[in-house]
C-alpha cells in the first residue's frame, strides 16, 4: 500500500513539476490566482512525495537488501577476509549513510525548494565565508587579538624561569590513537 501511494505521490509531482512558468519568487500560500494555487499544489505533491520517499528509505523494506548488498560488496573486494568485520562495518556506517540519503542527498528540502523549485520557502542560504569569519573572530577576547597568545605563553614562562634562576623539567610524551589490528602486517612493510 506505502509503495503504492508514493509511485501516485512521485508521478503527480513529476508531472505538476514541469510547469516551469511560475515565477520562484511568487509565494503559493498568499497569491489566490490559478498560478498560486498550482504552485501551491506542485509545493504539497513534491513534499508527500518526498515524505513517502523517505519513509522507503526508513523502511526495512529498503534498508535490509542494501545492507545485505552492501555486506556482499565487501566480502566480494576482499578487501577484509573476516566476514564479521564487513557485517560490522556495514552495520555501522549504515544508518548516517541512509540518514544523509533521506535527510539531504534525496530531502524534501532539497528537492522541492532547489532542484524543482515548486516550494517558496527555501531553508538554505549561500553565506560569505569572510562576514562568517568575521562575526567569529569578533567574539574573540582582547587578549587573544593577535594571535600570539602561544608565543607571550611561553616567553613569560622563559621570564619567570629566568627571574627563578631555575631550569624547567622537559617531558616527553607519546600519543597513539586509532589503535587497531592489521591483520595483514608484514615485519618491515610500510606503515
Amino acid at each position: 500500500m506505502k509503495t503504492t501511494a508514493f509511485a501516485l505521490a512521485v508521478l503527480a509531482a513529476v508531472a505538476t513539476a514541469e510547469m516551469k512558468t511560475i515565477p520562484a519568487q511568487a509565494s503559493a500560500v498568499e497569491d489566490n490566482s490559478l498560478l498560486g494555487k498550482i504552485k501551491l499544489w506542485n509545493c504539497l505533491t513534491c513534499t508527500a512525495a518526498f515524505k513517502g520517499l523517505d519513509d522507503f528509505i526508513d523502511s526495512d523494506t529498503f534498508r535490509t537488501p542494501v545492507i545485505n548488498a552492501a555486506t556482499k560488496l565487501c566480502l566480494w573486494t576482499g578487501k577484509l577476509e573476516d566476514p564479521t568485520i564487513c557485517g560490522g562495518a556495514v552495520q555501522s556506517y549504515g544508518p548516517a549513510l541512509f540518514d544523509a540519503m533521506s535527510n539531504y542527498l534525496l530531502g524534501k528540502d532539497r528537492w522541492c525548494n532547489e532542484i524543482l523549485n515548486v516550494c517558496t520557502h527555501l531553508k538554505v542560504e549561500e553565506e560569505d565565508l569572510h562576514h562568517v569569519v568575521d562575526k567569529i573572530l569578533a567574539t574573540k577576547p582582547k587578549s587573544l587579538a593577535n594571535d600570539d597568545f602561544v608565543d607571550n605563553m611561553y616567553e613569560q614562562m622563559a621570564a619567570e624561569m629566568i627571574a627563578d634562576d631555575t631550569e624547567r623539567e622537559i617531558i616527553r610524551a607519546v600519543h597513539i590513537s586509532d589503535v587497531h589490528i592489521d591483520f595483514s602486517y608484514a615485519v618491515g612493510s610500510k606503515a
